[in-house]
């Protein structure tokens, strides 16, 4: 009787050793997943703060490198072999795309450019490629005034020979061969010249000419195809 009141007892020490030993266990397992989701967390919030702080290579280093590249923007060799002639009248103001160019008359910028071998149905020919620069042209002036495409021209070499004329007018989109603009008032159009295939640059100018003839300022854009 007393035996087996003693593998009684055995027993269950044996059973209560053996649910305190899974406890312990279960115990562990449970603080282990907890301090992983804390690092977790930990983790994903100092990645979001990076980002809004903009303290890493995020967009707000880019945005800082695209102002940088805006800055540093070097003219091309036509633009530098330019400006060492004769080519110009009075003050010579230059530019690239996007940029707003002044003159007594009006503002003007070239929106975009784009490259083409047919236009409109149309071939530059052999050997030959259009280029067709955007433009929009405001007038300042508290008068109307006659803007035409013709008034623009550009140059793919820094010489007379390297003179190119705009394109008269063959579709809707082209800036107009004749055009009055009012006062305060903006037209927006396509400049057309056709130049050889392998120019990769050129120069887009307007010159100021006064009713009696005489010339003022310049505007020279540099464009690079």
């Amino acid at each position: 009787m007393r035996k087996k009141k003693l593998l009684t007892i055995l027993l269950c020490i044996v059973v209560i050793f053996g649910y305190a030993a899974c406890g312990s266990d279960n115990a562990d397992d449970g603080n282990s997943g907890a301090d992983s989701q804390v690092a977790s967390d930990d983790s994903s919030q100092e990645s979001e703060a990076t980002e809004d702080g903009g303290s890493s290579d995020g967009s707000s280093a880019s945005s800082s490198s695209s102002s940088s590249q805006n800055e540093n923007r070097e003219y091309g060799d036509l633009m530098k072999a330019l400006k060492k002639t004769d080519l110009y009248a009075g003050e010579l103001t230059t530019g690239f795309v996007g940029d707003t160019m002044s003159n007594e008359f009006f503002d003007w910028t070239v929106n975009s450019v784009k490259t083409m071998k047919k236009l409109e149905g149309k071939s530059a020919g052999s050997g030959k490629k259009f280029i067709v620069a955007n433009i929009t042209v405001t007038n300042t002036t508290d008068y109307d005034y006659s803007i035409m495409n013709a008034d623009f021209i550009g140059y793919m070499e820094a010489s007379e020979d390297g003179h190119l004329d705009t394109e008269w007018s063959f579709y809707d989109g082209m800036y107009p061969d004749e055009a009055t603009l009012k006062s305060g008032k903006s037209r927006t159009g396509d400049l057309v010249f056709i130049v050889d295939e392998d120019v990769d640059e050129i120069v887009i100018d307007y010159i100021e000419f006064a009713g009696d003839g005489s010339m003022g300022n310049t505007n020279w854009v540099d464009v690079f195809l």
